[in-house]
């Protein structure tokens, strides 16, 4: 439990940094942080109850295998395309000069 707590407050303190160094929110990291999981999540649970209904054991294996490898694969790419449009929206609209690799660092 401690953990999640860190891993949440880490999270936000990043965003503050970024905001501090582009006077702006990393809006699309954080829709990606809070939507992603459910969305995905919910996803892979539907495709896993459909495959359930078939009844047919290798078609759930790899059901549930496919559904878990997609959904890691679409989150991580979630986050690094929100990261890389906020770094972008972050250098159109800086208040001060910033590397793109500094901004990134505060995001991730």
């Amino acid at each position: 439990m401690w953990s999640i707590l860190q891993a949440i407050r880490n999270e936000y303190r990043g965003w503050q940094r970024f905001r501090e160094a582009t006077g702006l929110w990393p809006l699309w990291s954080i829709l990606a942080d809070i939507l992603s999981i459910p969305l995905l999540v919910a996803a892979g649970t539907c495709c896993f109850i459909v495959a359930l209904g078939t009844r047919r054991l290798p078609l759930i294996y790899l059901a549930l295998i496919s559904a878990v490898i997609c959904c890691a694969t679409g989150w991580y790419g979630l986050r690094r395309l929100a990261c890389k449009a906020d770094v972008v929206r972050g250098n159109r609209s800086s208040a001060g000069p910033c590397s793109p690799q500094t901004l990134e660092a505060f995001i991730r």
